[in-house]
């Protein structure tokens, strides 16, 4: 097989594959876009800080989840409903549908 784990087919499965689906590419377009960062350069960049820049998207409306935010540190402060999600330890999917790996 030409590239590894990249098994024959139509381009846009060996697309898929190569790019790691919908979610990741939208993470490596915005790690490009906003903080010129490659692929490698954000597989790198720790996880913590990962998050803090996510966020930072997100409290800026850059992406979907200022006012998720808002809510979040609202109800933290216990002004506001039920505790939302921790975002120390939620995954990525579960802030405005971005995703990124997990510390191992």
């Amino acid at each position: 097989m030409a590239h590894g784990a990249v098994p024959p087919g139509t381009a846009g499965s060996r697309y898929e594959a190569l790019s790691g689906g919908a979610d990741r590419r939208s993470v490596l377009y915005l790690a490009r876009r906003y903080f010129n960062l490659s692929p490698a350069e954000w597989d790198a960049t720790p996880w913590w800080e990962s998050h803090l820049l996510i966020e930072g998207l997100q409290d800026q409306g850059v992406i979907g989840g200022g006012e998720d935010r808002q809510q979040h540190d609202q109800a933290e402060s216990g002004t506001l409903g039920p505790k939302p999600i921790d975002l120390t330890s939620a995954p990525l999917e579960s802030i405005g549908g971005f995703q990124t790996r997990r510390a191992g």
